[in-house]
């Protein structure tokens, strides 16, 4: 039991329903709204930089905290809080300066010559890394009986050599220096399943389940593997320079759910369903796109394969989903502005109304 989430029990089995591409009884749906209430006051407090801001622990904790006193986690929602550096976090720990705005970060590419490979390696005294883990350490003290706390989000594979290299410039590699491509692919993988355990084992020791950004639950470990880069290259590439990454990531975990992000990834789509150690699939439908039937043929031939489905969705969207698929392996992510509103989308759902 949560403060945040009583039924999490009831929650978590359904959860782990899902990543076996079954109901107990209704689909998922994962919809929170403002609760009414008055919570603790949101921090108000000057830093001297963006980098200063996202690093201060408490600071970043204490907003977190103001916002889920003030949210009701409906239906299969979580409170959930995970340490964010930045979504290219991970290549920080190998040696990727970050920038750092109000709103995000990016790496800045530091590899612009292949004999300077060397500086692409993990050190454990990083100070992105050990920050990460301070802030793992502070959550979990702080969010006892109150809120799960994830692990942050990691990006290794073609994302990190990105980083490395910027994107124009590694799509340019794919062709020209095709070996040395393979050896930061290697580098920058190498330190991933340690980072990962490390980051595992303390969420499991102190009872929080192992999730992250997309907060999924399962019993066991659940990973969250994405390549937002291959969109830029052909399958025969994808399958030759990314396919076994992918394979790894997933066997390094116990429950795995892939960020399939914009249309032009689509083309790789039966790549991923090739994989039996991935479970799931998140269709992301980028920003300017519309839900079509090119997206419903992405949900028809996952679900074929008996891979689970997480969808950030709207009542158009599940509607259609209803009309053509039973309730089974389906997860939808939606909003409401009310908590009438939000407990009405829950019983349309078990209702599986079209």
């Amino acid at each position: 039991m949560l403060e945040h989430q009583p039924d999490y029990d009831q929650v978590k089995a359904r959860h782990e329903a899902w990543w076996h591409g079954e109901v107990i009884d209704r689909a998922l749906v994962w919809i929170t709204a403002p609760n009414g209430r008055e919570g603790p006051p949101f921090p108000r407090k000057t830093h001297a930089s963006h980098r200063e801001r996202w690093f201060d622990t408490e600071y970043q904790l204490d907003c977190a905290e103001a916002w889920m006193s003030r949210t009701a986690y409906v239906g299969d929602s979580l409170p959930v809080w995970w340490p964010n550096l930045g979504p290219e976090v991970y290549t920080a720990f190998l040696g990727c300066p970050l920038e750092y705005t109000d709103t995000t970060s990016w790496a800045v590419p530091i590899l612009d010559s292949w004999d300077k490979l060397d500086t692409v390696r993990f050190d454990p005294d990083n100070d992105y890394y050990l920050q990460t883990r301070r802030m793992t350490d502070a959550a979990i003290e702080r969010g006892k009986g109150k809120f799960i706390v994830g692990y942050t989000d990691l990006h290794p594979g073609a994302d990190g050599a990105c980083a490395f290299r910027d994107p124009q410039r590694l799509c340019t590699d794919l062709l020209d220096y095709p070996d040395e491509v393979r050896e930061l692919l290697r580098r920058v993988e190498e330190p991933f399943a340690m980072v990962f355990d490390t980051l595992a084992r303390r969420l499991e020791e102190t009872g929080n389940p192992v999730c992250s950004w997309l907060p999924c639950v399962s019993e066991g470990r659940v990973h969250i593997p994405s390549n937002d880069f291959w969109c830029m290259v052909s399958s025969r590439m994808a399958r030759e320079f990314f396919l076994d990454i992918t394979v790894q990531e997933c066997r390094m975990a116990d429950r795995s759910v892939f960020h399939l992000d914009g249309r032009t990834a689509i083309k790789h789509l039966d790549l991923l369903l090739e994989i039996p150690e991935l479970h799931a699939i998140q269709p992301t439908i980028g920003a300017g796109d519309v839900f079509d039937d090119e997206w419903m043929g992405v949900i028809r031939r996952a679900r074929a394969a008996g891979k689970s489905i997480h969808l950030a969705a709207n009542w158009d969207m599940v509607s259609a989903i209803m009309a053509e698929f039973g309730p089974e392996g389906f997860l939808f992510t939606m909003g409401a502005a009310s908590v009438d509103e939000a407990e009405a989308a829950v019983r349309r759902i078990e209702r599986w109304d079209g």
